[in-house]
């Protein structure tokens, strides 16, 4: 067994460098440090996945996608309070075994 370079006689591309993931903080999933998280995950996908255009081109309206650059505190102060009521709405218990129901992305 050889690599694959060597069997087609050409040169290995350079390696992948590892992302520096942020340092994930329990609870954080709970606030507006989710959406760093989000931004994040979201850089390391090529596009999104089918079904899922609108969804992102709506999340691309408050700064998350594939660049890594969401900024929380460049919202604004509205924008930020609905993002966080969006997330304690989240959070409350479903009545579904701990799963919420599936919601709708459309505009």
């Amino acid at each position: 067994m050889q690599p694959l370079g060597a069997f087609l006689s050409t040169r290995a591309p350079p390696a992948m460098t590892m992302p520096k993931f942020p340092k994930w903080v329990e609870g954080s999933q709970f606030d507006e440090r989710f959406f760093g998280y989000l931004d994040f995950l979201m850089s390391l996908l090529e596009e999104p996945a089918k079904g899922e255009k609108q969804l992102w081109d709506r999340l691309a309206r408050l700064g998350l996608g594939r660049e890594n650059t969401f900024n929380f505190k460049a919202l604004s102060a509205q924008t930020q309070d609905a993002l966080k009521d969006g997330l304690k709405e989240g959070a409350k218990p479903s009545g579904l075994n701990g799963f919420a129901p599936q919601r709708s992305y459309r505009t």
